[in-house]
């Protein structure tokens, strides 16, 4: 067996091992790792427990962080984002997380996903929960997050922010709909 694992890896049955402390969760009768780190097998028990445990010291974000994300893809009811960094420090680890349609804003209008985000477009996003498999569930829905960066998809050129639900290509001055992250204005 591998001595380092991953979010998502499979580790063993459960009619094999039993699930440890941390790092591990059970899906059907399978054991699967929720977060990266060392693979840690407690013999002294039966059946043995399998832990993962996280030796790194990496920043892990948790919840109330703002993050920076990669838009990866969107769906009618959600948008899936690579977590880049948080607003104070790098993630080294590839996270992912998803902005479910009710976290996007705050008003109750009907809207459109494909409307809010656009893969390739950088977001900035709170984190509003964690799950008991560590995945991450994000919120757009404060008016200072959203799309800060985006490209045109007709001619990947950069676009500029001119509403909350605009942006405008700055070479073809064509606007398409985003929700757009308020600048922030301090100094």
């Amino acid at each position: 067996m591998e001595k380092k694992a991953y979010p998502g890896m499979f580790l063993g049955y459960a009619y094999d091992y039993s699930v440890g402390e941390f790092g591990v969760y059970r899906k059907d009768d399978k054991l699967i790792a929720s977060i990266s780190g060392e693979i840690i097998i407690n013999k002294n028990s039966s059946p043995p427990k399998i832990s993962v445990q996280n030796v790194c010291s990496e920043y892990i974000p948790k919840i109330g962080d703002d993050v920076f994300g990669k838009v990866v893809k969107v769906f009618r009811n959600a948008a899936n984002v690579e977590i880049l960094s948080t607003k104070t420090k790098p993630v080294r680890i590839p996270m992912f997380a998803t902005i479910k349609s009710e976290n996007v804003k705050n008003d109750y209008r009907e809207f459109d996903m494909f409307e809010c985000f656009v893969p390739g477009d950088v977001v900035l996003c709170r984190i509003v929960s964690i799950d008991q498999t560590n995945f991450i569930y994000l919120s757009t829905s404060d008016i200072n997050h959203g799309v800060l960066f985006a490209r045109s998809p007709m001619t990947n050129n950069i676009m500029m922010p001119v509403s909350f639900e605009k942006m405008m290509c700055l070479d073809t001055k064509i606007s398409q709909p985003r929700k757009v992250a308020k600048p922030n204005m301090t100094k």
